[in-house]
């Protein structure tokens, strides 16, 4: 059952990252390099891309069971939904932390278990 909870993980932090990073790109596309304006970003929308690309990271280190990877994609998450897209990110940011906690919440139990066997 432990492994087959691993891999549910990974597949749903890649699937996090296809997501979130394909948005994460095209926003980077649209406000870094084909700019409507020439005037500089806004503080907030830089700190909303940096809380994006801390989450896609995040994620992507779930994938490979890196503890600080994980805290930093629900740390990023929270401040991204809950912070930067206010309420109506709560289903966003529920969808997306559940493998970051798993990987949290089993700290050294399924990696050494799974190296066992």
């Amino acid at each position: 059952m432990g492994l087959l909870l691993l891999w549910v993980t990974r597949i749903w932090s890649g699937l996090g990252v296809l997501i979130w990073g394909s948005f994460l790109v095209a926003h980077l596309q649209e406000w870094l390099l084909f700019p409507i304006s020439s005037e500089p970003l806004p503080v907030f929308v830089i700190w909303a891309l940096i809380l994006h690309g801390g989450m896609v990271l995040g994620l992507l280190g779930s994938i490979f069971q890196i503890r600080i990877m994980a805290a930093l994609a629900v740390i990023c998450a929270a401040g991204f939904f809950l912070g930067v897209v206010g309420m109506a990110g709560l289903g966003y940011f529920l969808a997306t932390i559940p493998p970051p906690l798993f990987i949290l919440a089993t700290w050294g139990q399924t990696t050494t278990k799974n190296r066992q066997s």
